[in-house]
């Protein structure tokens, strides 16, 4: 309401100035018209006699004429000051209005001045949209109209249009009787449309949980593959490990075997020393013979009593080297149990992300979509916009001819001052 007012205030105030112009402009054209009459009395004196001898009875249409003219132009100036008069009274009334208005605003709270401003401008945004929304169906009444016109001339597209008429409304038939027949069946539409709405935000939702796992399983898997390189080298190992304790087995197996052996031809060797020391029948070659079977029981205990030390001095090795190897069989088991982990969580990755991929072509899809629209509103926002220039340029022609005309209008007008002058010095 405030808004209104101030609008008619700013109304008025301009028509009270275009009025005062007018006005001051009526001053000059009158004091203008008494030089003229001034200058055509002094002509008409210098002229003589023969411009009197006109037929009187022109004389008298043209004084009709003439005062018929000048009595509409009296009942316009008449009509001015009227519309002034009330336009001064409609003044006075708003701007008691408005005093009263301020009185009343001053009266008010800190609080509700505030709110009361903010309301003020957020009325002259709604304003000034609603202006912009005026020029707009302006536009489109004027387009309209010029199809209206297009095909009142245009036989075909008059005719396609009675055809689609024809086809909306069949088209409107068809939906009522179905709306009609299962009202029931678009509420369910409704609903399920909020639900897959609601499915689709629960989705963007879970997508971007997705996004932040991958994320962190990347950060997880990525230490692992460190891991997965010291259990490769912790294999190998194992692998040489292995290789060394068979080779020891069958080393020791080889010592364990020879041992009963040797042991055995020690005590026959023995046995037969000591029969031979008893008989003491021994001759040279036998004696040699006993010797080289003494050095050969010699090395042979000597190599049985170092195979025993190497077997007792690599058995703590033997020892460690086991608990190596129970070591390395947990960390493999404990890597698989992690990889199997790791795959499940990928394969679910996986899918999430083929879901992922199905919903992102989705919206590369209704992104395009909305591009061609926007860019067929830029079309068309650019043909309004040609319209409006070719609007505004046909509007300023309109105004210039205008001028034009109120100029060649004033010098009819000072033209018939004269011609009343001119009548009024010949009825003297």
């Amino acid at each position: 309401m405030i808004s209104k007012l101030e609008n008619h205030i700013t109304k008025f105030s301009t028509d009270e100035a275009d009025y005062l112009h007018v006005v001051e402009q009526n001053k000059t054209l009158a004091h203008d018209i008494k030089d003229l009459e001034s200058q055509v009395a002094d002509y008409h004196l210098l002229a003589g006699t023969p411009q009197y001898q006109t037929d009187a009875n022109k004389l008298y249409i043209e004084y009709k004429r003439l005062k018929i003219k000048n009595d509409r132009e009296t009942e316009r100036n008449n009509n001015i000051f009227k519309k002034r008069a009330e336009v001064e009274e409609s003044m006075k009334k708003l701007q008691r209005t408005n005093d009263i208005f301020k009185q009343a605003l001053e009266s008010m709270c800190p609080s509700k001045q505030k709110e009361y401003f903010s309301l003020a401008t957020a009325n002259l945004e709604l304003l000034k949209k609603k202006d912009i929304l005026q020029e707009e169906m302006d536009l489109l009444v004027k387009r309209k109209e010029d199809y209206e016109a297009e095909l009142a001339h245009n036989s075909d597209k008059s005719e396609m249009l009675t055809l689609y008429k024809e086809l909306t409304a069949k088209w409107e038939t068809l939906q009522a009787g179905r709306k009609a027949q299962d009202p029931q069946g678009m509420e369910s539409l409704i609903k399920k449309m909020e639900k897959d709405s609601k499915e689709l935000a629960s989705i963007e939702k879970q997508l971007a949980d997705l996004r932040d796992k991958e994320n962190e399983m990347k950060h997880r898997i990525h230490p692992f593959r460190d891991y997965m390189k010291e259990y490769d080298m912790l294999k190998m190992r194992e692998e040489k490990l292995d290789q060394l304790l068979e080779s020891v087995e069958i080393a020791k197996a080889a010592e364990q075997e020879k041992i009963p052996h040797i042991q055995g031809k020690i005590a026959s060797l023995s046995k037969r020393c000591n029969s031979y020391v008893r008989n003491c029948c021994m001759d040279s070659e036998t004696a040699e013979k006993l010797k080289k079977m003494m050095t050969l029981v010699v090395s042979n205990s000597t190599k049985a009593i170092q195979s025993e030390s190497s077997a007792r001095r690599l058995a703590p090795e033997i020892e460690l080297l086991r608990q190596d190897l129970k070591r390395v069989h947990a960390w493999k088991s404990k890597v698989c149990r992690d990889l199997s982990s790791l795959k499940e969580q990928s394969s679910i990755v996986e899918s999430e992300l083929g879901t992922h991929r199905t919903q992102r072509r989705s919206a590369r899809k209704s992104e395009k979509k909305l591009h061609e629209e926007y860019e067929l509103l830029t079309k068309r926002q650019r043909y309004f916009r040609q319209v409006l220039e070719d609007l505004n340029h046909e509007f300023n022609n309109l105004r210039k001819e205008l001028r034009k005309t109120e100029e060649k209008q004033k010098t009819l007008e000072v033209l018939s001052g004269l011609s009343k002058a001119k009548s009024s010095s010949l009825a003297q």
